[in-house]
């Protein structure tokens, strides 16, 4: 007989195979109750599936589209594939040269990573709108933090923790995300020293568009 076809050729940004047991659960906009019982109170990731699908940016939003919009705009750009790299750097430029030179061309690496975007630019502000579920954090509206991640295939954010609560939206594109328990702290090894005291020493679910991710997960 004729020898089996070879497997299917991984894209990279697919991550590896998971078993069943070990996936993050999802749901179809759960109640806030149900939300806050089963996941937030007891830390628990979950992949929330039509919580964003009204909001105008999953249907307006392309590369096009924000050069239209932002392009004339001056933000911050990390140059490289993740800020642990030793010629990482950081420099000012418009969003139009931004998409020229790394959005545009794959043979650079530049990533628009955690900038405060959309109260820069309130026509993109328009096009989103905060879930629900935020209400259940400990603090007021005003509190909460809205930043943009926009760049090519190949960035990577080093794992980290961050000091609030997530809800991570794919408007375009997909991501790959690794999550931690808290109980495996003591395993992640973080930075010695202020600067990168959230960041793990250890190297390193595409999220299909318009699903939400919790991430959680904290050192000791």
């Amino acid at each position: 007989p004729p020898p089996p076809p070879p497997p299917p050729k991984r894209s990279r940004l697919e991550g590896p195979a998971i078993e069943p047991h070990q996936r993050v659960p999802r749901l179809r906009c759960p109640s806030l109750e149900r939300f806050r019982d089963h996941f937030l109170l007891p830390q628990k990731p979950l992949v929330l599936d039509g919580v964003v699908d009204h909001w105008p940016c999953m249907k307006k939003w392309s590369v096009d589209y924000i050069r239209q919009v932002a392009g004339s705009r001056t933000v911050p750009v990390e140059v490289g594939s993740r800020y642990t790299d030793e010629e990482w750097s950081q420099t000012l430029m418009s969003v139009d040269d931004f998409i020229s030179q790394y959005i545009e061309n794959e043979n650079h690496m530049g990533y628009l990573a955690q900038h405060q975007l959309f109260d820069q630019i309130p026509e993109l502000q328009q096009d989103i709108s905060i879930p629900d579920y935020c209400c259940l954090g400990k603090g007021e509206e005003e509190d909460i933090t809205i930043n943009a991640w926009f760049g090519p295939v190949g960035t990577v954010s080093p794992l980290h923790q961050d000091p609030q609560q997530n809800f991570l939206v794919q408007v375009m594109g997909r991501k790959y995300l690794r999550l931690y328990s808290p109980a495996q702290s003591d395993q992640l090894y973080p930075h010695e020293g202020h600067l990168l005291h959230n960041t793990s020493q250890v190297c390193d679910t595409p999220l299909p568009r318009g699903h939400v991710v919790l991430p959680l997960w904290t050192w000791p």
